[in-house]
Order: C-alpha cells, then structure tokens, then sequence
C-alpha cells in the first residue's frame, strides 16, 4: 500500500559559455561550463550535491571542402522521481505472505494466510551516505565532406561512460536470507528461506562485480556502463530532390534489473531484484536501448509543380532480451520458485557470449502527395502507404519458453493506409 507524501527535486544553475573563432573562421573553440545544486527530497529524508557539467568543442576547416570536430566533457545526470518513489517509506510497501490452498479451489480465504514470506516498498529501502550524482562522461569526433553536385558525407563516433550509477543490495548478507544450491548445469542459484523481513540499501554500482562479469581487468574507460558507436550519412539536396541514407553500428552495455524492456533492462533502474544474486547469472550484455544496427534511406521527389513522392526504408536490430528458466521448491510453510537468465541479452562484448534479441524491425514507407485548386481554394490530399510488404517480424516474446524456442506475443503492425485531405479556406 502507498500513503500520501510530499516530495521534491531541486536545480539551481549557474553557468558560462566561451566561443572564440579565428578571423577567417577556420578555427573556433566552444567551452562551456556551469555549476548547478541538485536536490532531492523523498519523504522523510533528502540529499543534495553539487556538481558540474564541462565541454569543450573543438572545429576546425581542413581545407575547402574537409571540417573535424571533436567534442568531450562531462554532464550531470538530474535526480529523477523513480529514485523519489523507490526511497520514500510511504511508497508501495507492503509484506508477502504464504498461501496456504488448503481447500484446492484457487481462491484465496482470510483463514488460508500463512506464514510472512517476504517484504517489499520503499519502506524497506535505505539510501546510504556514499551515493553520488550519476554522471557521463562523452567523447565525439566527426568528420563532414562536402563532396560536390549536392553531395554531403559525414562521420561520427561516440562514446559515453556512466559513472556514479546506482544499485540495490540486502542490508544484510545473503547467508542470513537464504541458501545457495549448484544445480544441475554448475550454476550457482540462491534460494530464499522466507519468513524473514528484508531491508535493502541503495549503493553506489558495484564496480567488482562488473569486472568480475567481464572476466577481465577493465580500465578506465569500460570499467562500468558505455555507448560507443559510429554513424556514416551521405545526403544529396537539390531544388527538387532530398536523397538520404544512415547507418549506425552501436552498443550500450550494462547490468541491469531482472526482466526485459526499458523499465528494467536500463540505466538507473532501481529494482529490488537487483540485490538478488540469481539477477547476475548471464547478466552482462545490452540494455534495452541498444539495437546494435540501425539503417534509414529516405527518398524525396517533386515530380512536378502539383505532385511530390516520398518513399523510406528502416531497419533496426531487435531489442536484447533475457530467457528465464525457473524453479520450484518448498520448506514447512509452503512453496516458493526463484529464476534466473538461460543466456545474455544481445552479447556480452568482454566475453563473446553470444545471447537473444527479438525480431527485427523493418518498414518500407511510401508517401504520394497532390496540391491542385477548387473554386481559387488550395487542397493538398495525401496517401500514405506503411509497411508495403508485410513484414511481421515478433516485437515481444514469452520470456518463459522451451529451450532454444521463442514464442512471440506482439507481432509489428500489419501493411497499412492512411489518406487525408486538406482544405485551406
């Protein structure tokens, strides 16, 4: 249950912005900084920091036709009101008890209470005194050709580092809750004993134990969560024709939360799971965010005064996901079942453990568009054509399957379309 509270994030900035270019603009430098106050407040405690956010931007002209830039800083990331909700005592606490079906109907009765199984809510929940802003630190260089005939080549590579993420663990240690048991295929699985009331501290991100994932000794730059990616473009503008294609090859690493989609597989998730040893089994791999392989092509002709075509093609690589496989056990007061990953999400890049993602997505678009007159009045009607071939390609799949199977829950929209007219008066 939840009980009414008051909360709150404060930001207080104060900066400076620096630009300085040479005569015959070849060469500029851009810096900017600020210092900004954060809070937080989540009912009855707060915390507060103050931090800074520093870039510096650099472009310079390699002849006519050639301008690099290369950009680097660090930013603050903003407290957020997940972290409110998960700390704050009065949100969503509550205690898990057995189930005792004594009649077999599968319909819980007042007397069918059992023992405590477990707790849950921010009441439970303890921010401890270490915890930091999270930050990233970013690093980009780009390239732009102007090639000649309307022709435009650019390439960039990035990278980010996230520091200072946040984590959960139990406020005591895991002997004092449950046991370890080495199934079947040598993994490790805890199991919870219940009966027992658990606390859990939030804590700066367990850097060992990301290293101890990677199976090697990490530097700086790969010692917690990144991106790094690189994305190619060439475009043509003339009077009558758009012509654009993109191609991006990225990752996004992490640990993160049991389950899939963004409210776990993310950065800064708070989830009690977090503390549960089972959630690093097969853990280190893509966050939700990472399609590893995204292409658009975007077309555009004015055939004439009167009509206009647009076609579009996209494709990005499906979302990384985890499989679970579970298992049932039981003491004096009942049953209980703990899960864990059957493999990585996408690929653990230190490892090479290769893992699953859903289906990729795909769309080819086509847009006609025709402008002529009525009465001296303009009307503009439009057809728009989604997903000309049909792919349907699984967007979702049951994350309890048989091994080396996938059962599909959402599948992409079907081939479409949409026509409108407009009417100027």
């Amino acid at each position: 249950n939840s009980e009414a509270f008051s909360t709150g994030i404060l930001e207080n900035t104060l900066g400076l912005d620096y630009l300085k270019s040479s005569l015959n603009n070849r060469f500029s430098v851009n810096l900017k900084g600020n210092l900004t106050f954060d809070g937080i407040y989540f009912s009855p405690k707060s915390m507060s920091s103050l931090n800074y956010e520093l870039g510096l931007n650099l472009t310079k002209k390699l002849g006519k036709k050639l301008t690099s830039t290369l950009d680097f800083g660090k930013r603050r990331v903003p407290f957020e009101y997940e972290q409110v909700k998960f700390l704050s005592n009065k949100y969503q606490s509550g205690e898990s008890y057995y189930w005792n079906d004594t009649n077999r109907n599968r319909k819980f009765e007042t007397n069918e209470k059992g023992a405590l199984y477990t707790t849950t809510g921010g009441k439970y929940h303890t921010a401890t005194s270490d915890l930091k802003q999270p930050e990233i630190y970013y690093l980009d260089y780009g390239n732009k050709w102007e090639m000649g005939r309307k022709w435009e080549l650019t390439f960039l590579a990035q990278y980010r580092k996230f520091a200072n993420q946040w984590t959960v663990e139990y406020s005591t240690d895991t002997d004092n809750l449950g046991y370890i048991q080495t199934n079947a295929e040598d993994l490790d699985v805890f199991y919870l004993d219940g009966e027992k009331p658990i606390d859990y501290n939030v804590i700066p991100f367990n850097q060992e134990l990301f290293e101890r994932l990677t199976e090697k000794k990490l530097g700086w730059l790969f010692n917690s969560p990144f991106y790094g990616g690189v994305t190619l473009n060439l475009e043509k503008k003339t009077k009558n024709t758009y012509f654009y294609i993109s191609a991006t090859a990225y990752e996004v690493v992490g640990l993160s939360a049991m389950g899939n989609g963004v409210r776990t597989n993310n950065l800064s998730v708070l989830s009690e799971s977090l503390a549960n040893p089972n959630t690093y089994i097969n853990s280190l791999g893509r966050l939700d965010s990472d399609r590893a392989y995204i292409v658009r092509i975007y077309y555009h002709q004015n055939i004439s005064k009167n009509w206009k075509l647009g076609f579009q093609v996209k494709y990005k690589d499906g979302q990384p996901v985890n499989r679970n496989v579970f298992d049932l056990t039981s003491n004096t007061n009942g049953n209980q079942f703990t899960f864990w990953n059957i493999d990585t999400k996408g690929i653990n890049p230190f490892t090479g453990q290769f893992g699953v993602r859903e289906g990729g997505f795909w769309n080819y678009e086509l847009r006609f568009q025709h402008t002529f007159s009525l009465a001296d009045r303009q009307i503009t009607a439009d057809l728009n054509i989604y997903n000309i071939m049909d792919v349907a390609t699984p967007l979702n799949n049951y994350n309890f399957p048989e091994p080396d199977d996938q059962f599909a829950l959402d599948l992409q929209i079907p081939r479409g379309f949409l026509m409108s007219i407009k009417y100027l008066f």
